[in-house]
């Protein structure tokens, strides 16, 4: 189109417009609606849209528009992929779900410019805006075949978890019944004063009920929490920053990388190109064990340890930083690269999940404006 290249910045500003817009919106709507399948349906059918665009693009506005409604597209489908994994899944999985998404993301960000630059040099932008279009069309029928409001899976279990504890028998009470119970009636596990619930009701049983207990026991009361408000605490707070650094960070590491390859060693834009892809494959390795380490920690020592992570993650950086900084040669500096990779989803992948525990332990209903803020961050 013969445009300057100070133009590429209108470009990806345009998609942060949209993304903006998107992200300072639907976390509110979602959750004054209680539904987060109609705003997955719409940001569905703004790819499509998106892709509609793109197919008839002719002048540089139209792409500004495209880049636009992408934007809004994608923070509305982040916002509530994390939401609906946040709204069904307990602080003990919550880690390792949210890495799940985060592999995916790495899968997208690896293989999309491939196969996009691909289907671009062949069929050009009109062939660009149908695999959009198609996409889109997929996703929404994906969409109404197999999707469930997660709010509703989260009623579910809570009022299975509920049951429960209805069903479940303090301690203090067994043992005044037990107490009255012929010493030959007693279970063998017990014959020497031990109290076996398993023995009773059922482990599995007794175990659901000592999950729910203690996520009694930690609740807060906390009603109706307020986007604006979402920001005055500390929980919530601590993990938006965190994200905002580390996301930036990656960007501007993103950024540097490529140039410090050609620039100090003068690599060719094959080689540089591999140092992505080597990265992209070790992250993509190491992003589940993140998660999963993470859930660990909580389940041990509750879930104060996600904040403990993230400080640690973020002392990682910083070093890891200091190696890609000082690296002398090619393996080095990508070492460095991978280690920064690592250790800032070490530091992101905690920060994602602390919202959900944030809101899980309150009686708030703010679980997409938590995310919406933590879209904001990014």
């Amino acid at each position: 189109m013969h445009v300057p290249r100070a133009s590429n910045g209108i470009i990806t500003a345009a998609f942060g417009i949209g993304g903006l817009i998107g992200g300072s919106s639907i976390g509110y709507i979602s959750d004054k609606m209680q539904n987060r399948r109609i705003p997955q349906l719409a940001a569905a059918f703004l790819y499509v849209v998106a892709g509609a665009v793109f197919f008839f693009t002719k002048h540089f506005y139209q792409i500004v528009i495209f880049r636009i409604i992408l934007g809004f597209a994608s923070s509305i489908a982040d916002t509530m992929l994390f939401t609906t994994v946040a709204d069904v899944y307990p602080a003990s999985l919550l880690g390792f779900k949210m890495a799940v998404l985060f592999v995916f993301d790495n899968i997208g960000n690896m293989v999309g410019p491939i196969f996009g630059g691909k289907a671009y040099g062949s069929m050009g932008v009109g062939g660009i805006g149908i695999i959009a279009m198609a996409l889109g069309v997929a996703e929404i029928f994906m969409i109404l075949a197999f999707v469930r409001n997660s709010l509703d899976i989260r009623q579910t279990v809570a009022k299975t978890i509920s049951m429960s504890q209805a069903a479940c028998p303090s301690e203090e009470i067994l043992e005044f019944d037990l107490a009255n119970v012929p010493q030959s009636q007693k279970p063998s596990s017990m014959a020497e004063g031990k109290l076996d619930h398993g023995a009773l009701s059922g482990s599995s049983d007794m175990s659901i009920c000592a999950e729910s207990f203690r996520g009694s026991e930690n609740k807060d009361s906390q009603k109706g929490v307020q986007t604006w408000r979402l920001l005055l605490k500390l929980q919530v707070l601590g993990p938006t920053v965190s994200i905002f650094v580390a996301t930036g960070m990656q960007s501007v590491i993103e950024t540097v990388f490529p140039l410090r390859l050609y620039d100090r060693f003068g690599y060719s834009p094959e080689t540089i190109g591999i140092a992505f892809l080597i990265v992209g494959g070790i992250l993509i390795l190491a992003m589940p064990l993140v998660g999963r380490l993470s859930d660990i920690a909580v389940s041990g020592y509750g879930e104060r340890m996600r904040y403990y992570t993230i400080a640690f993650g973020a002392f990682l950086m910083l070093v890891s930083l200091i190696v890609t900084a000082v690296a002398g040669n090619y393996s080095v500096l990508v070492f460095g690269y991978a280690m920064f990779g690592i250790t800032s989803m070490v530091v992101i992948v905690p920060a994602q999940s602390a919202f959900g525990d944030f809101i899980n332990s309150t009686d708030s209903d703010a679980m997409a404006q938590s995310f919406s803020l933590a879209w904001f961050a990014e």
